[in-house]
């Protein structure tokens, strides 16, 4: 029975303290932080994907022109 009654207190706890942080506007800093945090490392995966499709050019075409030497 003190088991319960304690996980019933912390779930109050935790309720009241989220609902005192809405009110207050404190809780979107973090999802904030989160998605920006992904819109940077897509912005990063972008810009390597197209330095891999460069250098995949340059590749080729270094290769064709050896190629043609021969």
């Amino acid at each position: 029975m003190k088991k319960f009654t304690l996980i019933v207190m912390m779930f109050l706890i935790a309720g009241l303290t989220t609902a005192t942080a809405k009110k207050e506007g404190k809780t979107g800093s973090l999802g904030k932080a989160i998605s920006d945090g992904e819109a940077e490392l897509k912005k990063i995966q972008h810009h390597e994907a197209e330095e891999l499709k460069k250098a995949e050019k340059k590749g080729k075409k270094k290769y064709e022109e050896a190629k043609a030497a021969e």
